[in-house]
């Protein structure tokens, strides 16, 4: 006890499914549109966990990037932590305050 991952790991020679690869390709990634479209992929498959994780990436590489943003905040409404969601468009904002799917999501998160 208290040792090591508490999340199962995949055994020795179990198979790597496609998507598995494709994240794992893209969290390596060093262009942040490459992983901000594998990301998408994720988001699309209902993935949410996975797509944050890959704009995490992006942002990582690129700060600045408005729509990672609000990608972001879409993975996170997914989540349901519709708080971070707030703050994660809000940001967006801030950093292109002409990006209308941000002002979209923003305002559908204060109607909920």
């Amino acid at each position: 006890y208290g040792h090591g991952s508490i999340v199962r790991s995949r055994s020795a020679g179990a198979p790597v499914s496609e998507d598995d690869a494709v994240v794992r390709r893209a969290m390596a990634a060093a262009d942040p549109e490459e992983v901000k479209r594998a990301g998408n992929d994720q988001y699309r498959k209902g993935c949410f966990e996975e797509a944050l994780r890959l704009y995490d990436r992006a942002l990582a590489l690129c700060p600045d990037n408005a729509a990672c943003r609000g990608n972001r905040a879409a993975a996170l409404i997914g989540l349901r932590r519709l708080g971070e969601a707030v703050k994660e468009c809000e940001e967006a904002l801030r950093i292109d305050p002409s990006y209308g799917r941000a002002h979209h999501r923003l305002a559908s998160l204060h109607i909920r």
